[in-house]
């Protein structure tokens, strides 16, 4: 399983906080939400259902290798953010361990 962290406010190069929809803070999760709701790939309920998980879900949210993969491509593909938003968001998956240890 991988653990992301939807609740981690993504920021500029300044520090300073990236606003959202209604000027909220623009989470992890709203973030890879508002990707996955965009993303014309895969299976449309599959999507949905990890779209809504990803932004009503607080603290960390479990994803299967499938699931984490279908949202990895749908960030590398994605064109509605820019790169301010996308890039962090690569960054933070790239950095998720999975939490399965390797058994004999």
């Amino acid at each position: 399983m991988k653990k992301i962290e939807v609740n981690q406010i993504l920021k500029n190069f300044k520090g300073e906080e990236l606003k959202g929809e209604n000027g909220e803070s623009l989470t992890i999760g709203k973030a890879l939400s508002n990707v996955l709701v965009l993303s014309q790939d895969g299976d449309k309920m599959k999507t949905f259902v990890l779209s809504q998980r990803l932004y009503t879900e607080n603290g960390v949210v479990d994803l299967d290798e499938s699931d984490f993969q279908l949202v990895k491509k749908a960030v590398e593909t994605d064109k509605a953010y820019s790169v301010m938003v996308t890039g962090q968001l690569l960054v933070n998956l790239s950095n998720i361990q999975s939490t399965e240890v390797n058994k004999k």
